[in-house]
């Protein structure tokens, strides 16, 4: 029995009894306890909706300068996430590419 459902138990409601927005939470909840582990993708794919979602504010006018300036270490440090993922793939990509030039002669 999972947690969720022993939860469910003790609050004396099924899973078809949730409301619409308790669903939904139900729902989250569940997905992210069956998720074994975080991924270097998924670390990559969250970096790169942020850096989309602070230059989506910077865009904004309703931001003034300071607002806007108080979101480029955000920015940076996403991007520098984004880069450090990135930077080791190539870096393998290249060692494979040099060993297998040696592997050939």
């Amino acid at each position: 029995m999972s947690i969720l459902s022993r939860l469910l138990e003790k609050r004396g409601v099924t899973e078809d009894e949730l409301s619409g927005d308790e669903k939904v939470q139900f729902n989250q909840w569940k997905k992210t306890l069956s998720e074994e582990e975080i991924s270097v993708d998924k670390i990559k794919e969250f970096c790169q909706k942020m850096v989309g979602v602070v230059e989506g504010k910077w865009r904004s006018w309703d931001l003034t300068n300071e607002q806007k300036a108080e979101l480029l270490p955000y920015h940076t440090v996403y991007k520098a996430i984004i880069d450090v993922i990135n930077g080791s793939k190539v870096e393998r990509e290249q060692l494979e590419e040099y060993l297998t030039k040696l592997i050939e002669r």
